[in-house]
């Protein structure tokens, strides 16, 4: 497994609930339409995983053991399609079509599928 030897230095997880709007730019999600429309700045919504210098622990292969993978050096949003050809290599994927199709296993139909491009948590971290 990429996480076990070292490859995988990079995971990235949907943002939950899903904002209606995010502008990756001046860094605002929108929840809700219209007059029930509320905006939060990205940098005032914590990471539920973790910040930087925080251990960051993973679950594998429906096991509910915690698996300590190392200490988080980075933490961002982005859409999932906006992933660069460096984040699929540190998600431990040989291209996009495996990264996409990975995902697409674990998230199936839902909100979170691939197509629907999701917001996502891109959470970086190193060994040790």
């Amino acid at each position: 497994m990429p996480v076990r030897d070292g490859h995988k230095t990079l995971t990235m997880r949907p943002l939950k609930p899903q904002p209606s709007d995010f502008d990756p730019a001046g860094g605002i999600l929108t929840y809700g339409h219209d007059d029930a429309e509320m905006k939060v700045y990205v940098d005032d919504y914590p990471c539920p995983f973790g910040r930087p210098g925080d251990l960051l622990v993973l679950h594998f292969d429906g096991n509910n053991t915690p698996f300590y993978t190392g200490k988080i050096t980075a933490v961002s949003l982005q859409r999932l399609q906006d992933a660069s050809g460096e984040q699929v290599k540190l998600e431990g994927m040989d291209d996009r079509a495996s990264f996409l199709a990975f995902w697409d296993r674990l998230y199936g139909e839902s909100e979170f599928a691939s197509h629907f491009n999701p917001v996502v948590w891109a959470i970086r971290y190193c060994k040790g």
